[in-house]
């Protein structure tokens, strides 16, 4: 229960039944004994080395959890009295140097108000009519920051956190960054950058919702954004009316600012997760895949954030992850806007005279050592690398400009005619296949004429 139940046919059944046996007198009995428990913590008469007390809370606490569950349960459990005191509960435990089931007891606290906030709508939460915001996001934070080993209650913690801020960003975005948010949620990251899916979707799109309202907060009145759409300073697909609004407000620059200072705390976890999840299956572990790509989207947007990206070693993940999810139509258009955010024309026409020189270069290119395993990986990398950055509209007119589709005609031509004499060779079919590969990614991407004047290849592919 801790982090709730994710399964809609089974979550639907327990929301059936725990509707049928909540009654209002149940209700009321439960919220009476926490607010009761709450008031006497307050006053000093329970502390965590009182084992008994404390031993009673966990199932209580998952009691509340459960009746939370049912949307029409919130109101009553409001009327009662019991949620503020949850949140107060949940500072006051993760305050607690240990209790009795403390990582359950704090984990089942935060999925309880998560379960309140998800049926709770946008308004309601904004006017601060079930519980201090604030206290929520400093009582959560205080959860990552001290306890950021016990992997199930900083789950819920991060949860709820994001539930929040998707709800009503206006209440979370900023007490989140103010209570030590964004350096608690980089530490989970590190701990868990593929092991806890779940958990690290949701640290990303807090990462991203506080972006997002850095912008929004601009431009809240210009239906020109979309509600995903991240900064577009450098290149980007806004209409004439949002530029104008942001070049006005400096929307883009903040919002550019802001993630610039997430990457720069956060920036190595973030890779080091997207390279472990890059070829992954998993729905949830691929669904992070998209905020941690626009984080260095929105990061790449200022003259500043762009080199830091670089650094980070980004396009190279960026390509992995590309290569791998190159079936996920989301991925890869969001990988391509990444990629146009972070590489420059000039660094493209690097790529293409370097494989134009691993092609060419006396003695040691492909032309003089065509045979040599070691020379033909070289260039496979590289065509592989121009491959993926043809799927990218604006990089394989580029490329194309700079000769680079001519240069991969050339490669074949080169290693067809070396395998008529050479023998077979692993390498070799890789090159040849990578080349083949990176001809339908331009065609995918743009419609380029591109003729081919190679002899029928006798590889299989």
């Amino acid at each position: 229960m801790g982090n709730g139940i994710n399964d809609a046919k089974l979550r639907a059944a327990a929301v059936e039944l725990i509707q049928k046996i909540s009654t209002d007198a149940i209700i009321s009995e439960f919220c009476g004994v926490l607010v009761d428990y709450v008031a006497r913590f307050q006053r000093g008469e329970i502390d965590e080395s009182d084992a008994e007390e404390t031993a009673a809370i966990p199932k209580l606490a998952l009691a509340l959890a459960t009746l939370a569950m049912v949307p029409g349960n919130i109101p009553k459990l409001q009327a009662a009295g019991g949620v503020a005191p949850m949140v107060v509960l949940l500072g006051a435990i993760a305050k607690m140097r240990t209790c009795p089931s403390q990582e359950e007891l704090m984990a089942t606290l935060a999925s309880c108000l998560n379960e309140i906030l998800s049926s709770t709508n946008h308004e309601v939460i904004e006017k601060g009519a079930l519980f201090d915001n604030l206290l929520l996001v400093v009582n959560a934070v205080a959860v990552l920051k001290g306890h950021s080993k016990k992997a199930n209650a900083c789950a819920a913690a991060m949860k709820v956190l994001r539930t929040g801020i998707a709800k009503c960003p206006a209440a979370y975005a900023l007490p989140i960054q103010e209570s030590g948010g964004v350096d608690a949620i980089a530490t989970q990251i590190r701990l868990h950058p593929a092991d806890m899916p779940d958990l690290l979707n949701n640290a990303l799109h807090i990462y991203t919702a506080i972006v997002k309202f850095e912008l929004r907060g601009v431009v809240a009145a210009s239906s020109a954004v979309a509600p995903g759409e991240l900064p577009g300073a450098r290149r980007g697909s806004l209409s004439g009316d949002a530029k104008t609004a942001l070049a006005t407000a400096g929307g883009a620059v903040g919002a550019a600012k802001k993630a610039t200072d997430i990457i720069q705390r956060s920036g190595r976890q973030l890779i080091i997760a997207l390279e472990q999840l890059a070829d992954t299956q998993d729905p949830v572990a691929r669904a992070a895949l998209l905020p941690a790509l626009e984080l260095l989207e929105a990061c790449a947007q200022s003259d500043e954030g762009r080199p830091i990206t670089s650094k980070l070693g980004a396009v190279k993940c960026v390509l992995a992850v590309l290569d791998a999810q190159a079936s996920q139509p989301e991925i890869v258009a969001q990988c391509s806007r990444t990629l146009q955010a972070i590489v420059t024309a000039n660094d493209v026409a690097k790529v293409v005279q370097r494989l134009q020189a691993k092609l060419d270069e006396p003695g040691t290119g492909l032309r003089a050592a065509p045979n040599d395993d070691a020379t033909i990986r070289a260039v496979s990398d590289d065509v592989k690398k121009l491959g993926l950055l043809m799927m990218c509209g604006d990089f394989s007119a580029l490329i194309q400009e700079n000769g680079g589709v001519q240069t991969i005609v050339d490669i074949v031509t080169v290693v067809e005619g070396a395998g008529s004499t050479g023998g077979d060779s692993a390498a070799r079919d890789d090159l040849v296949r990578n080349c083949i590969t990176a001809f339908g990614r331009a065609a995918g991407a743009k419609s380029h004429h591109i003729s081919l004047k190679v002899r029928r290849s006798a590889h299989n592919f």
